[in-house]
């Protein structure tokens, strides 16, 4: 197996696949504003801090990988949209 169809297959369990643990897609999918928001105390970050930290740096990620110009706006766009 080609490492494209490794990598296909770990991101596919990984998003959409209940394994040993729930898939991303299935933990979120019935998540309310308020839950996704909810922090148990101001040490730790919300569901939704992480995700968009994670969708940030994914994308920064892809673009260095496809030798993609990164827009450095980005973040600030995404965690203006974080703060609602």
């Amino acid at each position: 197996m080609e490492l494209r169809e490794v990598l296909k297959e770990q991101l596919n369990a990984s998003h959409h696949e209940n394994g040993w643990f729930v898939s991303l897609l299935n933990s979120i999918v019935n998540l309310s504003d308020e839950e996704a928001d909810w922090k148990p105390n101001e040490d730790v970050h919300s569901i939704h801090e992480i995700t968009t930290h994670l969708l940030y740096y994914n994308e920064r990620y892809l673009h260095r990988f496809k030798e993609e110009s990164v827009d450095d706006n980005r973040k600030k766009i995404l965690f203006r949209w974080m703060k609602g």
